[in-house]
């Protein structure tokens, strides 16, 4: 039977160094970071405790919930295909008025140089007053869009705008209706 020693000794450095069955263990201090990490995580764990459980943040299905209808409403509305494009999707994005900003990103440098900057008009008409000489609905607006009116100089988007891009030039339109900006056209076309 072999004999089990365990016996500690001390080095220059302050470190015990525990010896059994020939195998040796240094007593290090653990790093400062990893003992920062390892608090903070119990911090953090405390917090999240808190808001999650005891306060009043969101549950996981509350999430799941709102995360599923914010996806439901993208999927309504964001057509396969030009024969998808339902009234119901282009009236969603006329009521939206282009919340997101998207739309005055993709009129800027696409509609501007003949609607002017703040589609008061220019060689082309007047998108901020209510006379239209293609259509008055946002319908017609997402038409015009799409084909184009090529004996007006307006080139057709819809192969170079995929069509949640069409509908986010409809919101921006919409929201751009009744603003009078200065040095705007006079109306053209029916009211």
């Amino acid at each position: 039977m072999s004999e089990h020693k365990n016996k500690t000794s001390h080095e220059p450095t302050d470190q015990v160094i525990h010896v059994y069955d020939g195998i040796e263990e240094q007593d290090n201090h653990l790093p400062r970071w990893w003992l920062a990490t390892f608090f903070g995580a119990i911090l953090f764990s405390g917090l999240y405790i808190g808001y999650y459980w005891i306060g009043n943040g969101p549950t996981l299905d509350e999430e799941y919930q709102r995360d599923r209808l914010a996806l439901a409403v993208s999927v309504a509305y964001l057509p396969k295909s030009a024969d998808e494009l339902t009234e119901d999707a282009v009236l969603a994005a006329a009521n939206n008025k282009d919340a997101d900003g998207k739309g005055d990103s993709l009129f800027q440098p696409r509609c501007a140089s003949c609607h002017g900057t703040k589609g008061e008009g220019g060689i082309g008409p007047n998108l901020t007053d209510r006379s239209w000489i293609h259509g008055k609905n946002p319908k017609d607006w997402l038409t015009v869009i799409q084909k184009g009116v090529l004996d007006k100089g307006m080139p057709p988007w819809e192969a170079a705008l995929s069509k949640s891009d069409m509908l986010s030039l409809v919101g921006y339109i919409a929201s751009i209706q009744g603003s009078n900006p200065p040095q705007a056209k006079a109306p053209q076309g029916v009211e």
